[in-house]
């Protein structure tokens, strides 16, 4: 039997091994290189403050609509560390937005820790909530202080609104104000508010929170224009699939199976896992919820009332109902979309919710607490597997991009639309002149004047739609977290491109087999259409740990 003491330290060796891998993954993965949001969302706003425009233009720029969102909180954090820096400093920007994660833990920890005497029953937790599966809101540098405070500031309001029912109002609505400003979401938290107020009977405080909540909305909605953009299915036409793509959303955790290969990627069961996932974990909530409080019955009143004195089955509950509520808006707005990595913070979430409310209500639940713990564990392992070299070949595509700005003028790497290119170009220009904004250091700078080597790789080259493709092999040494690798460019006496190739990851057996992540198989690709018509020069560059060599291809790319 392991002592109480012992166990605790081995829940937190456990919990500060878990995040300090995926801060640091967050790390190795993100650079201080802007992408799309990132400009016109945080980056600008935050210079025109500045500018001599008039203070009240200012201030309708700062709180102004990116997308559906006013994301004031990320401004206001960018706004500090400008401040604190001199520069836009976007990769701190990131790698702040992830201790609102280990904030949310310790808000679920702190809300459950009374009804779970085993701290053991965490572990679960710490491998869902610090998982790499949502590597892309790591390392987009907006998102941190998005997508995750916005959880934050949800999870702090319904603390303050059930766990101080004297003095938490104020506090409880201002964190569902600043929730809103945060992520279009946070909206979720004013209905919620309600509704507790509405089950504990306070009748008062609901009728200032449904006033207030009022004049926030108008507020809120002042000068809102619906994005350009729109679902590529609409619900109204095809309910049924906005239906099944909101449990797709929720159970979106699962796709850390179907990343494991290419097979499962494109087979459809990269779509019914997640969905059955969802509706798994759906269906186990309310049946457990219902099986505590019976709300639909001629005794409801009775059952509310029992469910408005237990403050953690309360806050577990309104808490789930905020991701559910959250799905079924994704489900309005962005059915059709792919199941971006994104979107999976959502999934994790919720599923470590119900497994809180579970445990809570299970007799004997030891079984259930090691089940849940090797799955989670498993899963978590997956998620650097799959993503790993995803988040190092998006940085690399990032890198190089900053490149072809600096040189060229112009994006290309990291977009595949001639209008969005057309559109980011000049914003980043002022930024980068006045020193306002300054590119990483990259050792790859020189690679235009590198002495040129006769031909190296053996390589296929082809050209469809204006899209060149490279297929090599090409071994390389598992330098996981560098730039190593390999790396094209096209030249003429203009202007100049580089772009990175991607090393195929072994798929679980050849890893174990062969002891190396990659196997010898190499792609690059790039968008032609992006760049500036002409005839140039294709150039192989090796990047080693000892070395960046250049070579000759002898071939010539056209985009007439």
């Amino acid at each position: 039997m392991i002592s109480q003491k012992n166990t605790k330290i081995i829940f937190w060796s456990i919990s500060l091994i878990t995040i300090g891998c995926l801060w640091f993954f967050q790390y190795v993965i993100t650079v201080n290189i802007p992408w799309w949001d990132d400009f016109h969302g945080i980056m600008l706003p935050v210079y025109h403050l500045f500018s001599d425009a008039p203070i009240s233009e200012k201030l309708q720029e700062f709180v102004s609509l990116n997308n559906e969102h006013r994301v004031v909180n990320d401004r206001l954090f960018n706004l500090a560390i400008y401040l604190i820096f001199g520069v836009f400093e976007m990769k701190t920007l990131a790698m702040l937005g992830f201790i609102n994660l280990i904030l949310i833990f310790f808000v679920l920890y702190k809300v459950t820790r009374p009804y779970n005497a085993n701290i053991l029953t965490y572990v679960p937790v710490i491998f869902l909530i610090f998982n790499a599966q949502y590597f892309e809101s790591l390392q987009s540098l907006m998102v941190p202080f998005q997508n995750f405070s916005v959880i934050f500031y949800v999870f702090l309001s319904l603390y303050f609104l059930l766990y101080y029912p004297k003095n938490g109002f104020k506090l409880s609505f201002l964190f569902a104000i600043i929730a809103l400003f945060t992520h279009g979401n946070g909206i979720l938290m004013l209905v919620l508010g309600a509704l507790i107020l509405l089950v504990k009977k306070k009748y008062k405080n609901l009728g200032i929170w449904i006033a207030l909540s009022v004049i926030l909305v108008f507020v809120y909605f002042l000068g809102y224009n619906k994005p350009a953009w729109n679902p590529n299915v609409s619900p109204t036409e095809h309910p049924l699939q906005a239906f099944l793509y909101v449990f797709e959303f929720l159970g979106s955790y699962a796709l850390n199976i179907t990343d494991t290969s290419t097979g499962l990627t494109n087979s459809s069961l990269r779509v019914i896992l997640p969905t059955a996932l969802g509706l798994i974990i759906v269906i186990l909530f309310t049946f457990f919820f219902l099986k505590k409080y019976t709300i639909i019955s001629k005794n409801y009143i009775l059952y509310l009332n029992k469910l408005a004195h237990s403050k953690s089955d309360l806050f577990l509950t309104a808490s789930i109902l905020f991701f559910l509520a959250t799905g079924l808006l994704i489900g309005w707005t962005r059915t059709g979309f792919p199941m971006v990595s994104r979107y999976t913070i959502n999934s994790h979430m919720l599923i470590a919710l119900v497994y809180l409310f579970l445990v809570q209500n299970i007799k004997n639940n030891r079984s259930f607490i090691v089940a849940a713990s090797g799955f989670s564990f498993f899963m978590l392992v997956l998620s650097y597997y799959n993503n790993l070299d995803e988040g190092i070949m998006k940085r690399k595509n990032a890198e190089t991009d900053g490149l072809n700005w600096r040189y060229s003028g112009t994006w290309a790497n990291q977009y595949f639309i001639p209008k969005h290119v057309e559109l980011l170009n000049p914003l980043l220009t002022e930024m980068y002149q006045t020193n306002d904004y300054v590119f990483p250091k990259n050792e790859l700078e020189d690679y235009r004047t590198l002495h040129v080597e006769p031909k190296s790789t053996t390589f296929i080259t082809d050209q469809t739609n204006d899209i060149l493709s490279i297929e090599a092999i090409y071994p390389l040494k598992n330098d996981l977290c560098e730039a190593h690798g390999l790396y094209f460019s096209i030249e003429n006496e203009v202007v100049s491109f580089i772009f990175p190739a991607k090393h195929r990851r072994n798929n679980p057996m050849q890893l174990l087999k062969q002891k190396s992540f990659y196997d010898s198989n190499v792609k690059a690709s790039f968008p032609l259409f992006l760049v500036p018509k002409g005839t140039y020069k294709l150039f192989e560059i090796q990047y080693t740990k000892d070395s960046i060599r250049k070579f000759e291809t002898g071939k010539t790319i056209s985009n007439f």
